[in-house]
């Protein structure tokens, strides 16, 4: 049918044999049907509304990893969100990371038992030494309040996050109407928020945005 010579024969047979071997291969080592199955997905996609709030979330945390400290501002690193943890001098997001997993271990004790921590050795100790303070002595701006504590309604100058309306929610700062009506949902679903720190399961509000509502909210019985 076709007029080769022998040179092309003989590459003709080379590729042939190679076509051959790749079938094989994908044959005897390739996915069977079942492991190329799709798996199902239980949670509906997240909505534009929901992906603006998390991209508005992880800007805003950003902005704080890079505002410098101030000059009598010290953080906890038992306490402080990564983020807050990067505002220290040198400290970057891989050296933050291994804070936040050295504490999860053990709670730092001290400037000396900080040195745990891999990449901070005795002279970084003592050059963060001014920016630390282990306990309640910290004032990293991470919160004003533990928001595992009691936020009671006595006052009434505070929104209810019991009570609240989606309207007045969105009100609060860095809560829009997709945050609203998750809080919302979330209250109808699992019932009252029990302290602040309980508002930081509804999806988008992170240790960042509570910063900002510690203050402006409380919790009431429904």
């Amino acid at each position: 049918m076709f007029d080769l010579n022998q040179a092309e024969r003989k590459a003709l047979r080379s590729a042939l044999c190679l076509v051959g071997l790749g079938l094989i291969g994908r044959t005897v080592l390739g996915p069977g049907v079942g492991d190329m199955a799709w798996e199902l997905r239980s949670e509906a996609p997240p909505s534009r509304s929901e992906l603006v709030a998390d991209v508005r979330e992880a800007l805003s945390e950003e902005e704080r990893a890079q505002t410098p400290l101030a000059p009598d501002e010290r953080i906890d690193p038992n306490r402080a969100p990564l983020f807050e943890l990067r505002r220290l001098p040198g400290v970057g997001p891989g050296i933050a990371a291994e804070i936040v997993r050295e504490r999860e271990r053990r709670e730092f004790a001290d400037l000396a038992d900080f040195q745990r921590v891999g990449g901070i050795g005795e002279v970084t100790a003592r050059r963060l030494a001014p920016h630390l303070a282990f306990g309640s002595s910290a004032s990293s701006g991470a919160t004003s309040r533990d928001p595992s504590e009691s936020h009671d309604c006595a006052t009434g100058e505070q929104v209810d996050l019991n009570r609240a309306t989606s309207a007045e929610l969105e009100a609060l700062p860095g809560i829009g109407p997709a945050l609203a009506a998750r809080v919302v949902d979330r209250r109808r679903a699992v019932g009252v928020f029990e302290n602040l720190a309980a508002l930081g399961e509804v999806r988008g509000i992170g240790p960042r945005l509570l910063v900002q509502l510690v203050d402006r909210v409380c919790v009431g019985t429904s």
